[in-house]
């Protein structure tokens, strides 16, 4: 898209001051932790070499997995601002979706003559205010739901079952459900929801199983593979 050629050079220029910030601030929370461990002795050297070890090794599968889905994101977006927001944010596909809403809601399709800098600068805008509501309403609910877990702790025990996770779980759908129903609503998408949503679950009940949670960060990733694997032969074979 020309819109994507034109600006994609400035959004690199944000996306490195951006992702600066967000480097400089890793540095000094590490500071801060290492700090803090020497002066009360928490963990021993060797331990927190294995720890910086082992944290290192495991960011790489859900890190190539968000990569994945990002290539996505790059044909809609261009690199700049994908790298801007997912360098942050880290969700992908919440960015992908966030900016169809701010295109559609004006009536433009990505790839379409309609799609020009101001429809891009619109996306980027609603990309980033997408996330206001997250510093607001976590420190209100992590707060809420501290008090929710102490006090099942303290009338019945660990055992006892919240209604947390399964609200949490019920909101999300409710919000995916929302945002895919006017992709549904034309059959030929079905060839890419369908087997896509019987991978996810597959993949769900292998990892409860198993106990191999490792697996559940490639999901959504392994899902949009073979959704979109499924589309295209269906949708050649069939010529729809």
């Amino acid at each position: 898209m020309e819109a994507v050629k034109n600006l994609n050079g400035e959004m690199w220029i944000f996306a490195g001051l951006l992702i600066g910030i967000v480097i400089v601030q890793a540095v000094l929370f590490l500071r801060l932790a290492l700090k803090w461990n020497k002066k009360n002795s928490y963990f021993t050297d060797t331990e927190v070499k294995h720890l910086l070890k082992l944290g290192s090794v495991s960011v790489i599968g859900p890190s190539m997995s968000v990569m994945v889905v990002a290539l996505s994101l790059i044909a809609m977006v261009g690199s700049g601002l994908t790298f801007m927001r997912v360098g942050v944010i880290g969700a992908a596909s919440y960015e992908m979706m966030i900016a169809d809403t701010a295109a559609n809601a004006i009536g433009v399709q990505f790839n379409s003559p309609e799609f020009n800098e101001s429809v891009l600068v619109l996306c980027a805008f609603g990309m980033a205010f997408a996330s206001i509501p997250y510093f607001i309403s976590t420190p209100i609910e992590c707060y809420l739901m501290d008090k929710a877990a102490a006090a099942g702790d303290k009338k019945g025990g660990s055992s006892k079952k919240s209604f947390l996770p399964y609200m949490g779980n019920a909101a999300m759908m409710g919000l995916m459900g929302y945002f895919c129903r006017s992709y549904l609503t034309k059959p030929r998408n079905w060839f890419a929801a369908l087997p896509a949503g019987i991978v996810v679950v597959l993949i769900a009940k292998y990892c409860a199983k198993s106990g191999k949670k490792g697996l559940q960060d490639w999901s959504i990733t392994i899902a949009m593979l073979v959704g979109m694997t499924c589309a295209q032969v269906f949708t050649t074979l069939l010529g729809i």
